[in-house]
């Protein structure tokens, strides 16, 4: 597994929920891969089938060997394609069960905590806005004027 790929770990039900699709995926996989070589085993064996020119004896060992091979190519892609539907259920089952778990349990959670930070971040502005208008109009009556003209500031002698 790379490296730099993150796995979520900081909770259960989201980790269990990415291990689900991991097992989806790889239920694909194994299913593409199993059929690709049952097909390449069956299309061997038929083109083996069709180039037999030996003795009549030997061609017919040959042809049921061929035949042999092509019906246990054919059982085992379907043994294996069940076997492979069952860890793909069992993949989708896992990750809707991590998924409604964390949705239902822990998302309702950390959507309530972000919104009461949110209400107390808005408070903690409003309050620092309240000081630093305070603090202006303190500085705005202590800061003295010099003589003269009170609007402009002009000396008048």
């Amino acid at each position: 597994m790379d490296p730099r790929v993150p796995i979520s770990t900081d909770n259960i039900y989201k980790f269990q929920a990415t291990f689900g699709l991991v097992i989806i995926i790889t239920a694909f996989v194994l299913f593409v891969l199993n059929n690709q070589h049952a097909n390449q085993s069956i299309i061997s064996n038929l083109e083996k089938l069709l180039v037999i020119d030996e003795s009549a004896k030997q061609a017919e060992e040959h042809e049921k060997l061929y035949k042999r091979q092509i019906d246990v190519a054919v059982s085992n892609r379907t043994h294996y394609t069940y076997a492979i539907g069952v860890i793909l259920a069992i993949g989708i089952l896992v990750s809707w069960l991590g998924f409604t778990r964390w949705s239902n349990q822990i998302q309702p959670i950390h959507d309530d905590i972000l919104r009461l930070e949110k209400e107390k971040l808005e408070l903690e502005v409003a309050v620092l806005r309240d000081q630093a208008g305070s603090n202006s109009q303190i500085q705005a009556r202590t800061t003295p004027r010099p003589e003269g003209d009170q609007v402009t500031g002009v000396h008048t002698a």
